[in-house]
């Protein structure tokens, strides 16, 4: 299953969620495997943290996107 960018414009897709490629400093997920709820419970159902997402944003997993950079006009 391929990962698409959901930014307008952009056509950039991964092979996995780039967020899989980091552990989880919220909840200790490993690395290719998905956040847990405090229960422990997991699955698709369960959004991966927020830490996560950043993490993997600082650590380059996302890199820049590539959609058309939007123009103004002034007049």
């Amino acid at each position: 299953m391929t990962i698409s960018c959901n930014r307008d414009g952009c056509d950039r897709t991964w092979p996995r969620d780039p967020v899989l490629e980091v552990e989880c400093p919220s909840c200790g997920a490993s690395i290719g495997t998905k956040c847990k709820r405090p229960s422990g419970h997991g699955g698709n159902f369960v959004h991966p943290h927020g830490k996560r997402d950043r993490l993997a944003v600082d650590e380059g997993h996302y890199r820049e996107c590539r959609r058309e950079p939007t123009t103004s006009v002034v007049g």
